[in-house]
C-alpha cells in the first residue's frame, strides 16, 4: 500500500489520520466442491447449523390479503421515516 511506504506510514491532517495495520490471522472454512451441506450434516450432525426464524415474506402476504395469523404471532405497524438522500 502507497501508505505503508510514504509519510512514515501515516497520513495526518488537522481532522483525521490514515493509516494501515493488518488483520488477525483467521481460518475460514466451506463446503468441499462437489458436496452440499447434506453431504457435511449426513457425515457430522454437529458441523451444521440450522437457524430458525418467521418467514416474514409470506406473513406480510397473509397480512396484506387479510388472513388470519397464529394468535403467538404479533406484528406492529411502524411509520415511514424521514430521511436525507446525497447523491
Amino acid at each position: 500500500m502507497i501508505v505503508d511506504s510514504v509519510f512514515g506510514g501515516k497520513v495526518k491532517t488537522h481532522r483525521f489520520t490514515i493509516w494501515t495495520q493488518q488483520a488477525a490471522e483467521h481460518v475460514a472454512f466451506d463446503v468441499q466442491p462437489g458436496s452440499t451441506i447434506d453431504d457435511v450434516e449426513k457425515a457430522d450432525p454437529s458441523l451444521v447449523r440450522v437457524k430458525k426464524e418467521l418467514d416474514k415474506i409470506e406473513l406480510k402476504a397473509r397480512f396484506k390479503a387479510s388472513a388470519m395469523l397464529p394468535p403467538c404471532v404479533y406484528f406492529e405497524r411502524h411509520e415511514g421515516k424521514r430521511f436525507t438522500r446525497i447523491k
